[in-house]
């Protein structure tokens, strides 16, 4: 969840809703899930009557009765439209917000999309001030020599189980080493020398779209 207001962009705190996981199982959507994510939507009408709400991954996946039935209940009882978005989208969006203010050359590897920033100050693994370029949504980085060290010891010496115990979200932790081993798959694909580690996602290409907020 994200919080604009007007010239900057808040990750506010979030919450896990396993949409994916329980639509593997079943084929279908999961009643506890829905309730759960029109619950906190409503709760978000304390902070603001302004939201705009979308869904990508399983999403995008919903059988055709879901794909119209499932945005129709959501508009019933929360009052906002579900957007699904589609892949394309997500990755333009996604990837305007990382570059806004670089040229986006390979020896520079930006993650996005996926909590990457929270991974780094949450994991133990070691971090340093972006010295790269200036962008408030990026302020740390590593150099890839680090960020493989580090994925080795994340591996071998960090334990999940004590990351679990301590965050708020523990769920979301799951994946998480499979996903810093695949960040060093691309690094190495692509020759990136530096790894900016973000939680930038398609929200920053949204306010770009609709004209709400050109940075």
């Amino acid at each position: 969840m994200d919080r604009f207001d007007g010239n900057n962009i808040e990750k506010l705190e979030g919450i896990t809703i396993q949409f994916k996981k329980h639509y593997n199982e079943s084929k279908c959507l999961n009643e506890s899930d829905v309730k759960k994510l029109i619950e906190n939507i409503n709760d978000l009408k304390k902070i603001s009557k302004d939201i705009y709400v979308c869904g990508t991954s399983i999403f995008r996946s919903l059988n055709d009765i879901e794909k119209e039935k499932f945005p129709e209940r959501f508009k019933r009882e929360t009052g906002y439209n579900f957007n699904i978005i589609t892949q394309e989208s997500e990755n333009e969006l996604t990837v305007f917000g990382t570059t806004r203010f670089v040229k986006n050359k390979a020896d520079i590897l930006i993650l996005a999309g996926g909590g990457h920033e929270k991974f780094a100050r949450y994991s133990g693994i070691k971090y340093e001030e972006n010295i790269l370029y200036k962008d408030n949504a990026s302020p740390i980085m590593m150099d890839i020599e680090t960020r493989k060290r580090e994925t080795e010891r994340y591996y071998k010496s960090i334990s999940l189980n004590e990351i679990r115990k301590r965050v708020k979200d523990p769920e979301w932790w799951y994946a998480t080493r499979a996903m810093s081993a695949f960040v060093l798959v691309v690094a190495e694909a692509i020759g990136a020398k530096y790894i900016v580690p973000t939680d930038i996602a398609m929200v920053y290409g949204i306010l770009n779209r609709d004209n709400l907020w050109l940075a």
